[in-house]
């Protein structure tokens, strides 16, 4: 499929999300991975998702899995860093930011 597909995926998944129906967003965000596993924007949804849904662990599984797939993403490792402050893991908080400044400096 497309770019266009994936794209109408995130775009209908945001307007889940503001309506506070989170199920439904991360069904359609999965469904953007679906055509591509490397999709950022995908999992950055997914992860804040859950996040609001207050579901650290599952916003932690999903954000390192799209860090596995793209390493080099500041912004997988600024949420990632989020979560890790929320669940009160600051270390780990503070080292995902270090990463995320590091890469961005570097762009």
């Amino acid at each position: 499929m497309s770019d266009k597909a994936k794209m109408a995926y995130i775009s209908d998944g945001h307007d889940f999300l503001a309506e506070g129906k989170y199920h439904e967003a991360i069904a359609l965000y999965k469904k953007a991975l679906e055509l591509d596993e490397n999709y950022v924007e995908a999992y950055l949804s997914i992860g804040k998702s859950y996040e609001l849904m207050g579901a650290l662990d599952e916003a932690v599984e999903i954000l390192k899995e799209g860090l596995e797939r793209n390493p080099d993403e500041p912004f997988l490792h600024t949420s990632l860093s989020q979560c890790y402050q929320k669940k009160g893991m600051i270390p780990e908080a503070e080292e995902e930011m270090a990463i995320a400044y590091h890469l961005q400096q570097s762009r």
